[in-house]
């Protein structure tokens, strides 16, 4: 045989193996397609690490679900989890992971407002949905169009806690101590705003550093204001432990109204009786709502722990189901999947009904929690 006649035959069986290869590939049974990939952006580590570790449970525990009842038509979701780190370069790093070595077309993050504005330019860029059930910056309305939240702007919020001052418990001279971050600023500004528009008067408003611990300065000066009600504006439940128990030191008389941090389970514990009746709002329906309560039982079931987070945590499962609704509908085509999101109304979740806007803010109820006795029940006023 010639040597010609070897590398012909050589070819033809390089070729027949190479189509062999395909047709097996291509030939794939029921759950053995590529999984789709999506991706998250969560502070497993740093400050907010007890947040994005609940949050990454909960996330997967949906997961789970999804896949044992059959996943997309049969093809299985797989997470690619990154840390964050509530930071937006660590944010911005992780999402370039995500797009350009994973290629995912979907990023469920970030948790702090700050990384979310650093990520939202790079996903929009690539039309990759970006879908935070945390961030609630009003800077991140206008984020762009592949751009959505499962948790209300604080603009929502803000105005919801000056009503409260003004309308419901009737005080006209308020004061905000709030951290000097994005989304304890936005608060400030924005309650304010709001305060002094139905006729109130802002009569102290102080900041705070990160990492100060010594915050007395700032409540004696609200104390001296004469402010009948203020509100604390950390970014974190620790900072806001410290405020509760050097305000009750000075003898701080006037009513205080939080954040959503103050229903964080640490910040109770550390405050003690200083915590005792502050009032805050969180997004969405409280657990005692049947179909919350059983996602609170199933997730303590599988953990062997209860849901700490309830303002954000539940969100996190509601968006990766809502996903799984529009990858059914739509598969990987981002541009389908927005114009899905765009179009939910009163969507059933475990965080409560809620739609989306124009700008892929989500609407949801509130509910006024207060802490009494040592515990975060939800308020009869």
């Amino acid at each position: 045989m010639s040597t010609g006649s070897k590398t012909i035959i050589w070819l033809i069986i390089a070729v027949v193996v190479i189509v062999g290869i395909w047709y097996g590939v291509s030939r794939k049974g029921p759950g053995e397609e590529d999984p789709i990939k999506i991706g998250t952006l969560l502070p497993l580590t740093g400050d907010l690490a007890s947040y994005g570790l609940e949050a990454q449970k909960a996330f997967d525990m949906a997961i789970e679900e999804i896949n044992n009842n059959g996943g997309i038509d049969g093809q299985l979701l797989e997470a690619i989890h990154e840390d964050s780190q509530c930071d937006p370069a660590a944010a911005t790093t992780a999402t370039q992971k995500l797009i350009n070595i994973d290629e995912v077309k979907i990023i469920v993050g970030a948790a702090c407002s700050g990384a979310t504005l650093a990520t939202a330019p790079i996903t929009e860029a690539a039309e990759v949905i970006l879908i935070s059930p945390f961030s609630t910056s009003i800077d991140i309305t206008n984020a762009g169009d592949f751009v959505f939240r499962t948790s209300p702007s604080d603009a929502l919020v803000a105005k919801k806690t000056a009503e409260l001052a003004y309308d419901t418990y009737g005080h006209t001279k308020a004061a905000v101590i709030a951290e000097n971050t994005d989304f304890s600023q936005a608060l400030k500004k924005s309650f304010s705003e709001n305060f002094e528009e139905m006729g109130g008067e802002i009569v102290a408003s102080e900041d705070y550093n990160t990492d100060d611990t010594d915050l007395k300065t700032q409540i004696l000066k609200v104390k001296e204001s004469g402010a009948e009600v203020v509100f604390f504006a950390p970014q974190s439940p620790t900072p806001g432990a410290l405020l509760l128990k050097q305000a009750a030191e000075l003898g701080l008389e006037a009513r205080i109204i939080g954040n959503e941090f103050f229903g964080d389970k640490d910040l109770i514990s550390a405050a003690q009786e200083a915590a005792e009746d502050v009032v805050y709002y969180i997004p969405g329906t409280s657990s005692d709502s049947p179909k919350t309560a059983k996602f609170y039982s199933d997730y303590q079931e599988k953990y062997g722990e209860e849901i700490a987070i309830v303002q954000y945590t539940p969100n996190v499962y509601d968006t990766v189901q809502l996903l799984a609704d529009a990858l059914k509908e739509h598969g990987e085509d981002t541009a389908k999947i927005r114009d899905y999101l765009y179009g939910i109304k009163n969507y059933e979740g475990v965080s409560g009904k809620f739609s989306f806007d124009e700008n892929g803010d989500v609407d949801k109820d509130y509910t006024l929690m207060v802490i009494k006795d040592g515990e975060a029940v939800v308020s009869e006023e």
